[in-house]
């Protein structure tokens, strides 16, 4: 009996210490496998984070452009008005609405009309009043 109880000790024994190898083998590959996938993990959260600051970076500089557009063609409107008779009104409100409704190109016969009817009124020649400003030098009064 003792022979038998050497022998299961023994197997005991090398049975704990290639489990033991395997394991001193395994779990640096373990803990790696487990850290790489953590790191996948959070640079795909980091990569997401930065895509979240890039749309809203994005949205509040388009935001003002489309802000200062808008308030460039009120003003536009504004001086349009200024110098157009009050017979054209009309059309340039119709021409107005289409473009508000981001639908310009439906605006061109309209657009053409107006053309058409600023033409005719020869508003080129209205202010026949000779320009202030020469190009030619004049000398200063000594």
């Amino acid at each position: 009996m003792p022979a038998e109880q050497v022998s299961s000790d023994l197997n005991l024994s090398l049975f704990i210490s290639v489990a033991a190898l395997v394991l001193s083998v395994l779990s640096p590959l373990i803990s790696a496998l487990v850290n790489g996938i953590f790191r996948i993990k959070e640079k795909n959260i980091d990569i997401a984070a930065k895509q979240k600051e890039q749309e809203r970076e994005f949205y509040y500089q388009h935001r003002a452009e489309v802000t200062d557009r808008d308030q460039d063609f009120v003003t536009a409107m504004g001086e349009v008005y200024i110098y157009v008779d009050k017979s054209l009104w009309p059309l340039i409100d119709k021409i107005a609405q289409y473009v508000y409704s981001d639908n310009a190109f439906a605006a061109k016969d309209d657009f053409i009309e107006l053309c058409k009817a600023l033409s005719a009124e020869d508003i080129r020649t209205k202010h026949k009043d000779p320009s202030k400003h020469t190009d030619d030098f004049l000398p200063k009064d000594t």
